[in-house]
């Protein structure tokens, strides 16, 4: 993944927990996260809570090892944008995430500054 959005003109921050994300994003804020829901410490549905409460405009994918119907009815309940179960195209995380940035400009050009 790192790779492939680099490669794509991405910045790319990579944390292997919610408490490492947490302090990677005091130094680089972000609108696009992907999260998966099984991170060590606090699980990614409880920091993508977190982070849409801090920053409303954050667009927030999950991403999972172990799909079922249980956390993909959390994961839609928590306010992710999209649920991916691994192994996933890394090409429909670069297309959701360009959908998403689009849709983030147009919430601050629409909100003309409030958001």
């Amino acid at each position: 993944m790192e790779q492939s959005f680099s490669a794509s003109g991405y910045e790319v921050v990579i944390a292997s927990s919610a408490e490492e994300a947490r302090d990677a994003l005091t130094n680089n804020p972000t609108d696009l996260l992907f999260l998966d829901i099984q991170l060590p410490g606090m699980n990614g549905m409880d920091f993508a809570r977190e982070i849409m409460t801090n920053n409303p405009v954050a667009v927030c994918f999950a991403m999972t090892g172990y799909a079922t119907v249980y956390h993909f009815k959390e994961c839609r309940a928590t306010g992710f944008e999209d649920y991916f179960v691994k192994p996933f195209r890394v090409i429909d995380l670069l297309e959701s995430a360009e959908t998403a940035l689009r849709k983030i400009e147009r919430w601050r050009s629409d909100s003309r500054g409030a958001l």
